[in-house]
């Protein structure tokens, strides 16, 4: 009984053919994609938003601005608790595809491509910075329950693990049921994560430097209100890194 569910098993966190495409892959893959689905992979590497770390549109590359100390339109308008934020890529196409498996579709075996992107972009845009803590974006209990795991808590773990910084286990928490950010416009998502955070071990912030982990931003507003809450509460500062931005 128990050989009938092996080859399933290692399947899940040793898949042998792309993910994205069904591929077969070679013997030396380590991402879990082929090399075309690789390479369609859009990462952050130019001139961002000094602030959130948005890329730089081409029709604000054309402008005669300064481009090393650019400030995005959200970010002029926008209060920031957090410090800073980057991200590793563009949340479009292949990236997408795989974070919906990853989450959605419990394709656990993408965690170390996604760990790898973070590590990569951590080292190019965070340069020497010294945390004290890593902590990751909460998802209510209920959620976490039909979903089985959260999947910026692996990140944010692995991360931890890679770097040997602390990883404040479930130190945000997630108290109030909210509706799906993805369905919500930019307006509509500030509302809907105001006050629904809070804190299980507030005096393990306190004076603390904490580099906070999720798999995508987009508008920025669910980091920022916990940026916001950890702030609140005497962290200082926070800074945010992320998979992919939206």
């Amino acid at each position: 009984m128990i050989k009938k569910y092996i080859p399933a098993l290692i399947n899940l966190f040793y898949p042998n053919h792309c993910l994205l495409d069904g591929t077969k892959l070679e013997s030396n893959a380590k991402f879990h994609l082929c090399e075309a689905c690789f390479k369609k992979i859009k990462f952050i590497t130019a001139s961002v938003c000094i602030n959130c770390g948005s890329p730089i549109q081409k029709e604000e590359e054309n402008k005669d601005i300064k481009v090393l100390n650019f400030v995005c339109r959200r970010c002029f308008h926008s209060k920031n608790w957090f410090r800073f934020a980057r991200s590793a890529c563009i949340y479009e196409g292949v990236i997408k595809s795989c974070i919906h498996l990853f989450k959605y579709k419990k394709k656990i075996a993408l965690r170390k491509l996604f760990a790898i992107f973070l590590i990569n972009s951590f080292k190019l845009h965070f340069g020497t910075e010294k945390y004290d803590l890593i902590m990751a974006v909460p998802m209510h209990p209920f959620k976490r329950f039909l979903r089985e795991f959260n999947h910026s808590e692996i990140l944010a773990c692995d991360f931890s693990v890679n770097f040997g910084i602390k990883y404040l286990k479930r130190g945000l928490k997630r108290t109030k049921f909210s509706k799906s950010q993805t369905i919500l416009n930019s307006s509509q998502r500030k509302k809907n994560v105001k006050g629904v955070f809070s804190l299980s071990k507030p005096h393990r912030i306190r004076r603390k430097k904490i580099l906070l982990i999720d798999d995508v931003a987009t508008t920025l507003s669910t980091v920022n209100e916990c940026a916001k809450l950890l702030i609140s509460n005497e962290a200082k500062f926070v800074d945010v890194l992320t998979v992919a931005r939206g």
